[in-house]
């Protein structure tokens, strides 16, 4: 760490005072969701408050040398975190403890008038909020308890002010467990529930779950007050505009224009909506529209964000979004101003026994032994595993000044396919817009470093099997997961690369996705040979196989592999008589010949069966074999 980076001590102390307050308000929390009586709770915390929240207290009142102190600053302290605290025995409404008159004696017991002892330190204590601590009174009364709170008299507010701490503390799985059972409650849903819904539809998109997202667009559509339908039209609009869907979108807008046409979100949305489409003109200009509108309604200055962040949008296209959750997340930040300092890449690499066919295995050259051993030990502590990344207590951002202060002393670590692989892994467990940057800014470094190696050797094989060689391959494969074009518009080389070069028994089943993009690009004879190469496989390549023979003119070839294909799994024929593309599978278990075959090979080569001539063939081999 930098000289820079330590903080000044005024700076330390607010710190450890902040985070010291932290835990006394979760202890508290603790006590008073089980017991709320006022006088118990206070005595607790005069007694063990200062072990609790040690930093809480300044430095020249630690020590038993000022216990009696301590003791009359903690509960202090107490008065002002229980009056804060929404407690469910309370209806969620904080409750003030009562004070003493200013000529009364002082509550801390030393017979002084309470103007004379206390009330100038009390003055002084820093405020806290019901939302500040309505984290921590939930935290205490348990996950079960949260599906009983739309029954309560909770106010919505401190749920989504719950929802959005825990999201930022990146525990987003706590913000949809809390937000999920006001979503599921019968009825129509009132318009001062529009926000929270909202916020439980970004958690979805958070989390990767686009079906529970769409299904609570439309449920807002169907159930919602205006307030909340406009808001589920949003978030339709939103979606069209990521599936490149310009009707869709702009029809799902109008909706929510009309639904709600002074709601200022709706400005935000109309330029992220022409920025996603591809109008990067039209969306400055409608970005400046929305902010000159604004200023005039702007007298008491609550737009001035909205007004500055559709300018800079405006200017900037999507990079704001990044922009703006990188000054938020100062990890991120940090992670993302090393990479952009680092040098063009270079092979560091013992590529003594690698030759024209094979790579063998990637293994650091020796320079960079030590550095990677150090690496090693500080970032592995925290997370040695994908699986501790996702895991309670195996949180590789825990000791992120640790690795992170090594990364910036030895910028050659850049140039390793295991740091670049390690930090992938870790941003899986830190998702925002942030964190998506600086993960494709990993991959183009990782991407790079590979440039380099297949322009030495351009057929060589690269193991799965072989471990060492798994981070540089988890890069290429994070590369061609990410995209999810049709014709794989941004990943089609390396998916090629991966399938028939690299790896070629194909350990990520990527095989299927590479015959569906070569079909679709109407190179019809190269996904023929594809497929050829697995005979015995699933459905899905005996499919491809057929499409294939079916437009290179071999019709009788083609049909009578269909025949022996649906013949095979008897569930084949029905999903694919049906005109309506299957939902995506939910199990990870996929047997051969089974249902969830069937809609997983149909579903994904969906687009292609649906020109007449196959249909028809369709109803003819169905027919036949009916027969």
């Amino acid at each position: 760490m930098s000289r820079g980076d330590v903080p000044e001590p005024d700076d330390a102390h607010a710190d450890a005072f902040s985070e010291a307050l932290q835990w006394l308000v979760h202890g508290s929390a603790n006590r008073l969701v089980r017991d709320a009586d006022p006088g118990a709770y206070l005595d607790w915390i005069a007694r063990h408050g200062a072990s609790i929240g040690e930093g809480v207290l300044p430095p020249d009142m630690r020590g038993k040398a000022h216990a009696v102190d301590a003791s009359r600053l903690m509960r202090l302290l107490g008065h002002m975190i229980y009056a804060a605290m929404p407690l469910p025995q309370h209806r969620f409404q904080p409750r003030r403890l009562p004070l003493p008159g200013r000529n009364d004696p002082c509550l801390c017991g030393s017979l002084r008038k309470f103007k004379q002892c206390c009330e100038p330190m009390m003055s002084a204590m820093p405020r806290l909020s019901d939302e500040m601590a309505i984290p921590a009174v939930l935290d205490a009364m348990g996950k079960k308890a949260w599906r009983d709170l739309p029954a309560s008299r909770i106010a919505l507010r401190l749920v989504v002010a719950a929802a959005a701490t825990f999201r930022h503390e990146r525990r987003p799985a706590d913000a949809v467990a809390l937000l999920e059972p006001w979503a599921a409650q019968p009825g129509p849903y009132p318009d001062d529930r529009a926000d929270l819904l909202d916020l439980l539809g970004d958690l979805y998109a958070d989390l990767g779950k686009p079906r529970k997202r769409k299904a609570l667009a439309q449920a807002m559509i169907d159930r919602g007050a205006p307030q909340v339908q406009a808001k589920g039209w949003q978030r339709l609009a939103l979606m069209a505009t990521d599936a490149g869907k310009v009707d869709e979108a702009r029809a799902a807008f109008t909706q929510a224009q009309r639904l709600a046409p002074d709601d200022p979100a709706l400005a935000l949305l109309d330029v992220t909506m022409l920025l996603g489409l591809g109008d990067a003109a039209q969306a400055r200009e409608r970005a400046d529209f929305h902010a000159r509108r604004l200023e005039r309604m702007n007298a008491d200055g609550r737009h001035d964000d909205l007004i500055a962040a559709l300018r800079q949008l405006g200017e900037q296209g999507f990079a704001y979004f990044e922009h703006a959750t990188l000054e938020h997340e100062p990890q991120l930040g940090r992670l993302d101003a090393w990479l952009a300092a680092l040098p063009p890449p270079v092979l560091r690499l013992d590529l003594r026994h690698a030759d024209a066919a094979t790579l063998g295995e990637l293994l650091p050259a020796k320079a960079l032994d030590r550095a990677l051993e150090r690496w090693h030990e500080v970032f592995d502590a925290g997370s040695p595993t994908l699986v501790s990344l996702h895991a309670e207590g195996g949180d590789a951002w825990r000791g992120f000044g640790g690795w992170m202060g090594l990364l910036e002393a030895e910028p050659a670590l850049g140039d390793s396919f295991d740091v670049i692989d390690g930090l992938l892994l870790a941003l899986e467990s830190h998702p925002s817009p942030a964190s998506a940057a600086v993960a494709r800014r990993l991959i183009e470094r990782g991407l790079a470093l590979w440039a380099l190696l297949r322009a030495r050797y351009a057929r060589a094989r690269c193991e799965w099997g072989v471990w060492t060689n798994r981070p540089a391959l988890r890069i290429l494969a994070q590369h061609v997961v990410g995209d999810d074009t049709p014709t794989a518009e941004r990943s089609f080389d390396w998916l090629r690369h991966v399938v028939e070069v690299l790896n070629p028994h194909d350990n990520h089943g990527f095989r299927t996705r590479l015959a569906a993009v070569l079909l679709r690009r109407g190179l019809h004879a190269d996904a023929l040979a594809l497929a050829e190469r697995y005979p015995d496989d699933r459905d899905e390549m005996a499919l491809a196989q057929v499409l294939a023979l079916w437009h290179l003119g071999r019709r009788g070839e083609a049909t009578s592999l269909f025949v022996d294909t649906l013949k095979g799994n008897r569930h084949l024929a029905k999903v694919m008589r049906s005109t309506v593309r299957p939902r995506p599978v939910e199990t990870a278990f996929v047997g051969v010949g089974s249902l969830q075959e069937a809609q997983l090979a149909y579903r994904d080569q969906f687009d292609l069966w649906q020109a007449p001539e196959l249909r028809a063939m369709i109803d003819g081999v169905v027919r036949r074999i009916g027969r």
